[in-house]
C-alpha cells in the first residue's frame, strides 16, 4: 500500500484447508477478508 500498488490478492495458505477434506474453511477465508480490509482502511 505505501509502494502505490492498486491491487492485493491476498494468499490462502494450505493452514486455511482442511487437511481431511480438502475444503477451504470459509470462516478462516472470512476473517482474512476481515484483516486485509482493517489493513486497508488504515
Amino acid at each position: 500500500m505505501d509502494a502505490g500498488v492498486k491491487k492485493i490478492i491476498p494468499h490462502v495458505y494450505s493452514s486455511i484447508i482442511d487437511q481431511e477434506t480438502g475444503d477451504t474453511r470459509t470462516e478462516d477465508v472470512k476473517t482474512l477478508l476481515t484483516m486485509m480490509k482493517n489493513t486497508l482502511n488504515k
